[in-house]
């Protein structure tokens, strides 16, 4: 039984302890003072995993095993096109704790700017960031925005930076201050370095999730799951790095994905009492897709396998990013899904989930990893490395969003049980959708309509 309690400072350590067989190292986690990986490439093959059978879960048509409340109904009001809207990609939205949206939205292949949209006191307000002519670097592309807003009302932002190289590429990481009161909060915080050592920063994909129990923390995840921990200090305007280490066995290369639950801090067996980490990592041939959280590394746990990769080669071409949310009733549930579009073929196999609950079964996912939850068989997210947005269900469970063959954006919900008895909704003709949940559970869509950004208010009822 999982214990709550008040979140101390805790520090997660990388050690190395001799494998089995083969004379390789493993990684794993312990309490301790961090070891930084020296940046030294392990290009020993990684084995490939036996495959087990999965189980099929059982769906619960009244509230799931956990108690989870199911939606009724999703109703969509009216589109919004904030004011100064331009056209972009792959989009991003938060709802701060007045349940007010802020978006993000990169230029794809053509810039290196960031555009923002944060509607304030009712009224949108537009403004934009050159990351290449602000910081004087060579940078080619700014990719893929990921935001999180603390409880100190800071919107953190993470996006990948491309380059010719160090010092022009890496993660780059921003903060916005007092962003439920001021719409055009500028981006005066910033940190750019590579997170993972055993890549060129070219390729340091990857994103920042915060842990509520540490406002002043971020953790970034990057290549082969390799992470680092930041702490801002807001007096001095700083950001520095406090540890670093590697979630093992998550060895998807760019193709990582991670979430920091919000369902309250748990017990671990070594780090104390934290949210629980979530990670994913898609995988290529001769090595599946793997999940890992927090709890099951301390126990020395194996991680387990989400994805095959004879099922869905297309993971192999590094265009397909899991993506990773949690559940608001229980922080050891995570959902992984991802667009699996073979993108050298052409053909694809649909937007997919699989789901890792460990009040159904502690040691595999809810659905094999030859086939896991079809969401849409023939949908898809039209941008590479843009993983399908989700947002926690306020009573449980999760919310997906993405883009039907026939050009809809859809969202439909989820159970922990991974029962699809829940509402679907048929919103908008658009593209590169994403989705966020306030704080009164209801839902903040944007998309690509028009060559514009578009945003919609979703009212859940239960």
């Amino acid at each position: 039984m999982l214990r709550v309690a008040v979140a101390g400072l805790f520090m997660l350590a990388l050690v190395l302890v001799p494998a089995g067989c083969g004379g390789k190292e493993e990684d794993v986690w312990a309490g301790g003072q961090p070891q930084v990986p020296d940046g030294q490439t392990d290009s020993a093959p990684q084995p490939t995993p036996t495959p087990t059978p999965t189980p099929t879960p059982k769906p619960s048509p009244d509230q799931g095993p956990l108690g989870a409340k199911t939606p009724i109904a999703i109703a969509a009001g009216a589109p919004e096109t904030p004011a100064g809207a331009a056209d972009g990609m792959r989009t991003a939205i938060v709802a701060d704790a007045l349940g007010q949206p802020h978006i993000s939205m990169d230029k794809g292949d053509s810039g290196t700017v960031l555009l923002f949209y944060d509607k304030v006191g009712g009224a949108w307000s537009a403004s934009q960031f050159n990351v290449a002519a602000q910081y004087n670097r060579s940078v080619v592309w700014t990719w893929a925005p990921h935001m999180e807003i603390d409880s100190k009302d800071r919107l953190w932002i993470s996006a990948l930076s491309i380059g010719s190289g160090a010092p022009d590429s890496g993660q780059d990481i921003f903060i916005r201050e007092g962003i439920s009161v001021n719409g055009l909060s500028p981006l005066n915080r910033h940190w750019q370095n590579a997170i993972a050592p055993d890549f060129p920063w070219e390729w340091d994909s990857g994103l920042v999730s915060l842990d509520p129990a540490y406002p002043d923390q971020g953790i970034g995840i990057s290549h082969n799951s390799y992470w680092k921990r930041f702490s801002y200090d807001q007096n001095a305007g700083s950001l520095g790095e406090l540890e670093a280490g590697q979630i093992p066995g998550v060895t998807g290369g760019e193709k990582t994905g991670f979430y920091i639950s919000k369902a309250g801090s748990v017990e671990h067996a070594s780090s104390g009492s934290h949210g629980v980490w979530h990670a994913a990592g898609h995988g290529h041939n001769g090595w599946d897709s793997h999940y890992q959280n927090s709890i099951r590394m301390e126990l020395k746990q194996e991680p387990v396998r989400f994805a095959s990769y004879n099922s869905f080669p297309g993971m192999g071409e590094d265009y397909n990013w899991p993506g990773v949310c949690g559940d608001n009733l229980n922080a050891q549930v995570a959902y992984i899904a991802t667009d699996y579009r073979n993108w050298a073929s052409g053909g694809t196999k649909g937007i997919r989930m699989n789901i890792y609950n460990p009040a159904i079964n502690p040691n595999e996912m809810l659905f094999s990893a030859e086939q896991n939850l079809v969401i849409d068989g023939s949908g898809d997210n039209k941008a590479r490395r843009f993983s399908p947005s989700m947002a926690a269900a306020k009573y449980g469970g999760v919310f997906i969003t993405w883009m039907r063959a026939d050009g809809m954006v859809m969202v439909k919900y989820v159970g922990s049980d991974g029962n699809m008895l829940g509402p679907e909704a048929a919103v908008s003709g658009g593209q590169c959708p994403s989705i966020a949940a306030g704080p009164d559970g209801n839902l903040h869509l944007a998309y690509r309509n028009g060559g514009k950004i578009q945003y919609r208010l979703l009212t859940v009822s239960y």
